[in-house]
């Protein structure tokens, strides 16, 4: 369901457009996991506005979005991430996943 421009869930920050973005990155940081999105329009000014709120996060790779036969490149990319950064690294980061090609 879309909500107005912004909507808040129980951390205070205001969530520009959709609040399952926002509930979804709440999730994942209490799980201590990174999210893997090609949201990148709705997850960088995510990410902005929780670094402003002093908010942390296990992590956000953003990507372009990929054709149907293009996983494979998709998990190359993921694998040569995963070889270059440590759990700890990633914390409060966002990564373009377009830098691992």
């Amino acid at each position: 369901m879309k909500h107005s421009s912004s909507a808040s869930i129980s951390t205070g920050i205001s969530c520009p457009g959709w609040l399952s973005i926002c509930a979804a990155l709440a999730f994942a940081t209490a799980e201590n996991r990174t999210i893997l999105t090609f949201n990148i329009r709705d997850f960088s000014p995510l990410h902005e506005a929780w670094q402003t709120a002093g908010r942390s996060h296990a992590g956000i790779i953003v990507s372009q979005q990929l054709g149907s036969r293009e996983y494979g490149l998709l998990l190359q990319r993921m694998l040569r991430l995963l070889n270059h950064f440590t759990a700890e690294e990633m914390r409060a980061n966002l990564v373009h996943l377009e830098q691992f090609k």
